[in-house]
């Protein structure tokens, strides 16, 4: 009796398995607070996507993203990927300033950097609202955010009262994530009551 509901919470298993999303996204966080107002509003503006090769940052507020920033693990490499990317939104390797600003207050350090503008200067080929622009990896997997092995960070600037603030990844599960880890464990209680009972 065991194997045989050990079999049919296994296919159950599998038959959910499918609505699993092959993407993961989430929001940032705000290291820097230069003002309480910017980081709020970069909070709940700007977004990012990873499909395992493939990072997307998006603002869909005021500010603009001028400088990104990565810290990776050994192997991996970044390129920016225009074609993939809105149309104006253009960056070059090295960043300045050279590492993400606040970044040591959470253990961030910027081994790939990306510039807009090359430093201090006009928002014309950085992130502005309604843009987002896409960089491409190597040597990652769609776990690699969610582990630690990649990290995001960005400097945004033009925000509340013109403040600029460093913004690094946060990963937040697919709803689909959750319904899987629901079914997941609930298959595993059902059989352990089982045992008990039988």
């Amino acid at each position: 009796m065991l194997e045989r509901l050990s079999s049919i919470v296994f296919a159950a298993l599998v038959a959910v398995a499918p609505v699993v999303s092959a993407q993961t996204s989430g929001s940032f966080d705000c290291i820097t607070n230069n003002s309480a107002a910017s980081c709020t509003q970069g909070e709940s503006t700007l977004s990012w996507d990873w499909d395992g090769s493939n990072l997307t940052i998006a603002n869909s507020g005021s500010g603009y993203v001028a400088e990104v920033y990565f810290d990776v693990s050994s192997g991996m490499a970044a390129s920016f990927n225009a074609g993939l990317s809105s149309a104006g939104v253009l960056f070059s390797p090295g960043a300045s300033p050279g590492a993400l600003p606040g970044g040591n207050a959470v253990s961030f350090s910027s081994e790939l950097s990306f510039d807009s503008d090359g430093g201090r200067g006009q928002p014309v080929n950085g992130i502005n609202g309604g843009e987002f622009a896409v960089f491409s990896f190597s040597g990652t997997s769609l776990s690699s955010i969610d582990t630690g092995a990649l990290l995001a960070g960005i400097h945004v600037r033009s925000l509340y009262n013109g403040q600029s603030e460093g913004f690094v990844t946060t990963p937040v599960p697919e709803p689909s994530t959750y319904a899987l880890m629901l079914a997941g464990l609930g298959a595993l209680g059902f059989v352990a009551r089982r045992r008990r009972l039988g």
